[in-house]
């Protein structure tokens, strides 16, 4: 019997062991097992779940907890990443971009920061040929709302990039649209992911084949 659900697998992709140069791991991770990170945050989800919770308006931390990381591990003040979630609020740019922009951290560091504390793998987007097929999964306003894409396919089980590996409600619409299926994470740069979807779709261009996904094997 299918689930209702998809199974959100953090193991690293068979795809990823191979020589393929796009994918990368942060450098204090190694394939075979992580360099444990500091005594403090020995785990990355019971870290998250002890955090206490910020004075920022709810909707900025619901189901999102890369808020709480960037005040916990990036130095952000709570009144430089207030003003920043009101600016992804009203134009859609994703906080990360927005903060870089501002000059308060590089994008690398946080991609450097995500992959060290989710454990999740690097995928650098501008080396790796997408399947345009596993593009018809979703329209492009999907992957522009939630910031990720599929990049690889075996089976019942799916590889998506994410810019936010932290984003719970991305992760819960993934489960919801892909009944059945196992869906592994890694992280890919927010510019990367734009420039992929503008060369991938066409702005009036709209797929919607994700009810399939659970029938293909």
């Amino acid at each position: 019997m299918i689930n209702n659900m998809a199974t959100i697998d953090n193991t690293i992709p068979e795809r990823f062991l191979s020589d393929n140069n796009a994918w990368q791991l942060n450098a204090n991770i190694s394939v075979s097992s992580a360099t444990p990170p500091p005594p403090s945050t020995q785990n990355f989800h019971s870290m998250m779940g002890s955090q206490p919770t910020v004075s920022l308006p709810r909707q900025y931390v619901e189901g999102n907890n890369l808020p709480n990381f960037l005040l916990k591990h990036c130095n952000i003040s709570m009144e430089t990443l207030s003003a920043a979630l009101e600016e992804e609020k009203e134009s859609g740019t994703f906080l990360g971009e927005i903060l870089e922009q501002q000059k308060e951290f590089n994008g690398s560091k946080l991609v450097d920061y995500l992959t060290r504390y989710a454990r999740l793998p690097f995928l650098n987007l501008n080396d790796y040929k997408l399947d345009r097929n596993l593009l018809k999964l979703f329209p492009s306003d999907f992957y522009k709302e939630h910031l990720l894409i599929p990049v690889d396919k075996l089976g019942l089980s799916v590889t998506v990039a994410m810019v936010n590996p932290l984003n719970e409600m991305a992760v819960h619409e993934l489960s919801k649209l892909l009944p059945g299926i196992r869906v592994k994470r890694v992280i890919c740069q927010y510019t990367d992911l734009l420039k992929c979807i503008n060369t991938y779709f066409r702005p009036s261009r709209q797929l919607n084949h994700y009810t399939n996904m659970s029938k293909e094997h």
